[in-house]
């Protein structure tokens, strides 16, 4: 199997990222079955929502963002191009910010995505697929 930061170099250089669509895991396997890789752990970010709510009174303003983020995580066989595993997970994160606590800039985004990346790596069943 080749070391997943080799992998992962050589889809950035070719400009391979996190897409919103399946078939770019297609691409990926082709890319990692290049390598001699065995198999190839494909996320996609499948959907984010970002909900703010504004509240006001007595003098201050407050702002919450939530963000809730899904993405597939498919466990790809690289010589034959079968999927051993897939799953959804969901993953949330917010942010607020006030008249006395400023918006720190912080990505909510991101951080919803690292949620539901380590729901993914949590699931026994994921585990088991990439031993087997």
């Amino acid at each position: 199997m080749a070391e997943r930061s080799r992998v992962d170099g050589v889809l950035q250089v070719k400009g391979s990222s996190a897409s919103n669509s399946v078939a770019d895991a297609e691409k990926k396997a082709a890319e990692a079955r290049a390598l001699g890789a065995a198999v190839l752990v494909a996320p996609s970010i499948v959907d984010v929502d970002s909900q703010t709510q504004k509240f006001s009174g007595y003098g201050v303003s407050t702002t919450r963002t939530t963000v809730t983020t899904s993405i597939l995580v498919q466990l790809i066989d690289v010589p034959s191009g079968t999927v051993k595993y897939s799953n959804s997970f969901t993953g949330k994160a917010g942010r607020e910010s006030s008249t006395f606590s400023p918006d720190t800039g912080d990505d909510v985004e991101s951080e919803a995505v690292r949620d539901a990346l380590s729901k993914a790596l949590a699931d026994q069943a994921l585990l088991k697929a990439v031993a087997n």
